[in-house]
This record gives C-alpha cells, structure tokens and sequence, in this order.
C-alpha cells in the first residue's frame, strides 16, 4: 500500500488509481488476517505510516541517499517483527512497481 502510494503512477486501465484499487483489497480481505495486520491496514487506507517507513520513501523518491541507507534499520526496528514486516513488503512492493511498468 505504501509503494503504491509511493509511485503514484495515477489510473490503470479501468480508470481507478493503484492507490484505490489497493486500498479496496485491504478492506475486502482485512478480516482475513491478525488484529495488528488489520490494524495497520486500516491506518495505512487513512494513510497513516510509521515516521520511519515515510522517511525511508522520502529519502527514496527524493534521492536522498543517507536517508535511504539509514531508514530501513529504523523501520525494522519497530515492533518484534512488524518493522521488518512493513519494510519487506514496501520494497518488494516497489520492486513490483518498477518491474510492471
């Protein structure tokens, strides 16, 4: 969800944003998953995100090579794995991002 927003690549083909089709597949499956995972979907579709995760898509999209290397030991910080979690699926999910397009 962050790297889509993060992207910002606009509308797909059937008019909506990634943004909104993303976030609609959070709230159809958030029963699908643990408390804190549903937790933080629902803060990541009112685009609420941990300070590091933000940070570290800054430092990305703006080139800002120190914060890059810096954030994502902050962002795996967060929780027992949480951090780890979120920043595993944010980078994979620009990976995804940049391979699609």
């Amino acid at each position: 969800m962050a790297a889509a927003r993060a992207s910002d690549l606009g509308p797909t083909d059937d008019g909506d944003s990634l943004v909104e089709a993303v976030n609609d597949a959070a709230k159809n499956n958030s029963g699908r998953t643990g408390q804190i995972s549903a937790f933080l979907m629902c803060d990541a579709i009112r685009n609420f995100w941990p300070a590091p995760l933000l940070h570290l898509s800054e430092g990305l999209v703006r080139d800002r090579e120190d914060e890059a290397r810096i954030t994502p030991a902050k962002l795996c910080g967060l929780g027992r794995s949480s951090g780890a979690d979120i920043a595993t699926g944010f980078l994979f999910g620009l990976e995804c991002l940049v391979f699609a397009s």
